[in-house]
């Protein structure tokens, strides 16, 4: 796909499981495989991003505050591929507990500072529910720079 649409393309790696195109052949990497130094070699061929799922970039810790990054960031860059991880949510239920505001699940917690944790990271850009959320994020990050 990448010679024939001459388009970016993206590799999406979930935190679990493999592709379904490596169940339905009977072989090839899971996406465990895939966040390796070597995985990561092999996408670069086929690939200009990585979408890893949040959790494989600063997973969070087992009492479910945010936890620290992982070597992906630097371990895709360092083989040319750019980093878009998945996907950013306003709303308590989907952030880490010690980013959360009060206990109500579909209220708004501290994304901007979750996007902030993460653009520190060095990624490249954001799956977002909210774009306007991460557009502000990034332009607040921008200045802190």
């Amino acid at each position: 796909l990448d010679r024939a649409l001459r388009v970016p393309v993206a590799q999406l790696i979930s935190a679990s499981g493999t592709p379904y195109d490596t169940v339905a052949n009977g072989s090839g990497p899971t996406y465990a495989d895939m966040v390796t130094p070597a995985g990561l070699k092999e996408i670069s061929t086929y690939a200009d991003w990585i979408g890893p799922e949040k959790s494989l970039v600063i997973p969070n810790k087992a009492d479910g505050t945010i936890g620290t990054p992982t070597p992906l960031v630097r371990n895709a860059h360092e083989v040319g591929l750019k980093l878009v991880p998945y996907t950013f949510r306003n709303e308590n239920q989907f952030l880490p507990v010690d980013l959360r505001n009060g206990t109500v699940p579909s209220d708004y917690g501290q994304a901007l500072r979750e996007y902030e944790l993460f653009y520190r990271t060095g990624i490249d850009a954001v799956f977002s529910d909210n774009p306007d959320t991460a557009v502000l994020a990034r332009s607040l990050f921008a200045k802190k720079r």
